[in-house]
């Protein structure tokens, strides 16, 4: 009976970590609540390693086979969150590039205030020859806090905005993506449906080859400091003591839900701009989706994601009180090689960290 009882519950636990990880092949909004099984399966999985050494010392074959199987199967995954090593890499040549994408979150400056963070940014982009930015202010906002444009606080000779910027009111008016570069810049024309989409296309030329840019700031979940601190401190207790966290909780999951739902739509627009391309490519930004996700499987289908050549173990680029979560991606083409790719933990001027790589583009 016990072996039975075993081999049950080891099965149940290989579907799960299953469940898990592929929800990432199926759009949000076909899955609906299957969608959070994403979140859980890095702990689904360390869950695993711990039945699995458990059923290899009760000498439990078979059950021991079945959570192997689904573990092996699923290891993918696991790699995209944590990098035991780096991969491999064709010879580096050709022209190299430092890339680096960050959310800088309107300047507001995180823990050190406007002056300090834009001193903290000159250092993080100094070296860098193409810069993505996220919840960056635009022209007219930049004229009405009296702030020369973004260029030429970072030193870039040349910039390109997104056309349309988040909203007009509220807290994000004036807020979009910017592109600073070393290299000459052409901004792709926006569509009518380019407005609500959070991606900017643009095309650099360097060395005379073009190359397409295409900077992200995907749906964002938007919670407040205390729905983050609900999501993490929330406990079955506290759902049965009052009525307050249980409202608190839906809004949250509504929220996510409507989240997810204008991600898929942004992803596919995405992934029809990769594939509606025939000259390299680099895809980076604030993505708001873990490496578990329809989000970053679309994506990564297409495209390298830069963390692979990592000697970074575990990736984390959001600066908060949620666990350890990678949202902000660098992803190129496969007329690129990358190295050197770095989480810039170091920097406090924003809610986001900046993430690095160095790209070696190819000749054609």
């Amino acid at each position: 009976m016990f072996k039975l009882l075993r081999f049950i519950f080891s099965t149940i636990l290989a579907i799960a970590l299953a469940a898990c990880y592929f929800q990432a092949w199926v759009p949000p909004t076909i899955l609906g609540k299957g969608v959070f099984l994403g979140f859980a399966f890095p702990y689904v999985w360390i869950a695993s390693i711990v039945v699995l050494i458990f059923l290899v010392l009760m000498r439990a074959k078979f059950s021991a086979i079945v959570l192997g199987a689904s573990m092996l199967v699923t290891s993918g995954g696991i790699l995209t969150i944590v990098r035991p090593w780096s991969e491999t890499q064709p010879e580096h040549n050709g022209r190299q590039i430092k890339m680096v994408t960050m959310n800088i979150c309107n300047l507001y400056g995180g823990n050190l205030g406007t002056k300090l963070a834009v001193e903290d940014m000159k250092q993080l982009f100094a070296d860098a020859d193409i810069v993505f930015l996220q919840e960056a202010p635009n022209a007219q906002r930049l004229k009405r806090l009296e702030m020369p444009p973004l260029n030429e606080i970072f030193g870039f000779e040349y910039q390109a905005y997104d056309c349309s910027s988040y909203s007009t009111t509220g807290k994000t008016e004036g807020i979009t993506q910017v592109i600073l570069s070393r290299f000459p810049l052409t901004v792709d024309e926006p569509t009518d449906e380019d407005t609500d989409r959070h991606v900017m296309s643009a095309y650099a030329t360097i060395d005379g080859q073009k190359v397409r840019l295409i900077n992200c700031h995907l749906e964002s979940i938007r919670l407040s400091a205390e729905q983050i601190n609900t999501v993490s401190n929330v406990s079955r207790a506290d759902i049965h003591r009052g009525q307050g966290t249980k409202t608190e909780l839906h809004e949250t999951y509504s929220k996510m839900r409507t989240a997810f739902d204008r991600r898929t739509a942004q992803t596919i627009y995405v992934v029809d701009l990769i594939k509606n391309n025939n000259c390299p490519v680099i895809v980076g930004g604030d993505f708001n989706d873990t490496p578990i996700s329809f989000t970053y499987h679309k994506v990564s289908e297409l495209l390298y994601d830069t963390y692979r050549n990592s000697t970074v173990m575990f990736g984390t680029t959001y600066n908060s009180d949620l666990p350890p979560i990678r949202i902000d991606y660098i992803f190129h083409s496969e007329q690129f090689t990358s190295t050197d790719y770095l989480i810039h933990t170091e920097s406090q001027s924003s809610d986001h960290y900046a993430v690095s790589s160095v790209l070696w583009l190819g000749k054609e």
